[in-house]
């Protein structure tokens, strides 16, 4: 029975293609990335012959994903849901912003070590700057307690929110990601609260953002939210950021916009995290602003983008 399985698994896992040559993202799902898009727009720009392929890690297969890495031509890759804090335990490094918010997204494979860094801290950063907005001084609402979670509360408390309440399922993740930043960020008002409706509300009530750093309502994922109606006692200038970007408006983001909200989807995010990358990958500095413009003219077709399909 399991001993067999386990064998089979070993076996299919040893006979699997070697790993591709140049740079990846991995994650479960995958089909829906828009990453090689992205990367391969950036390295275009920069006159790069560099490949950037899409690998399936599913939670658990890590280690025989970062067994194929010795040898291989692999340089650095991405990490995505629901690898993020998973990785850690497998580097030989960890960055500053890394090892404090306990994600990962970025590793760079350097004579067989493993650098782990984050750049989606910054990439939402820079993404809410974009939008004309930004979370200092305050109040806001974070639901989800996995990696993007702890990358997204970070940025919020960096920036000097004045208040954070992160909604999660896992109440346990939730607090433990609660005192982590009550820790670092002594002067910030933090708090956990289990992801039900009347909890859902009440945080609502004051939020000037709303970021949703789960998977629910994103294409592959088989969940959504319960319900929507903590979105009506948002205040009215309240903004709606979802990190997911297929689909392009998810339930969520439809919904707020119906009632007149204003929303933000995560693709600016996933393109100023990636150019961010690319900049440790590549170990130079990068004009993000120009290359954001150039990602968004190379994409800005993609029957993906336009639809929320593959």
């Amino acid at each position: 029975g399991d001993l067999f399985r386990g064998l089979a698994e070993l076996l299919a896992a040893i006979r699997a293609e070697a790993l591709p040559d140049g740079y990846a993202v991995i994650g479960d799902p995958i089909a829906h990335t828009l990453s090689p898009r992205i990367h391969g727009a950036v390295f275009n720009a920069l006159g790069i012959a560099e490949k950037y392929s899409a690998i399936h890690v599913p939670k658990g297969k890590l280690d025989i994903f970062v067994k194929k890495i010795p040898g291989s031509g692999l340089k650095g890759f991405n990490v995505t849901i629901p690898n993020k804090k998973d990785i850690l335990r497998h580097l030989d490094d960890i960055g500053e912003d890394a090892r404090l918010c306990g994600a990962v997204n970025t590793v760079v494979v350097e004579d067989g070590r493993l650098l782990g860094r984050n750049t989606d801290i910054e990439g939402l950063s820079e993404s809410l700057r974009e939008s004309g907005r930004g979370c200092r001084r305050r109040k806001v609402v974070i639901t989800g307690s996995g990696g993007a979670a702890g990358s997204t509360a970070f940025m919020a408390a960096r920036e000097g929110a004045s208040k954070i309440t992160i909604l999660a399922r896992n109440l346990k993740e939730a607090e433990k990601l609660a005192a982590g930043l009550k820790a670092l960020f002594p002067g910030v008002l933090v708090h956990a609260e289990k992801m039900e409706a009347a909890a859902m509300s009440e945080a609502a009530c004051d939020a000037d953002v709303l970021l949703n750093a789960t998977p629910l309502g994103m294409e592959g994922s088989k969940e959504n939210f319960r319900s929507f109606d903590f979105l009506k006692k948002l205040p009215a200038g309240a903004l709606v950021y979802d990190l997911v970007y297929k689909p392009v408006r998810t339930e969520l983001l439809r919904k707020a916009a119906e009632i007149g909200l204003a929303v933000q989807n995560g693709l600016g995010m996933l393109i100023y995290q990636g150019i961010l990358a690319d900049q440790i990958f590549l170990g130079r500095e990068l004009d993000r602003p120009a290359l954001y413009s150039a990602v968004k003219e190379e994409i800005k077709d993609d029957h993906r983008i336009k639809t929320g399909r593959d």
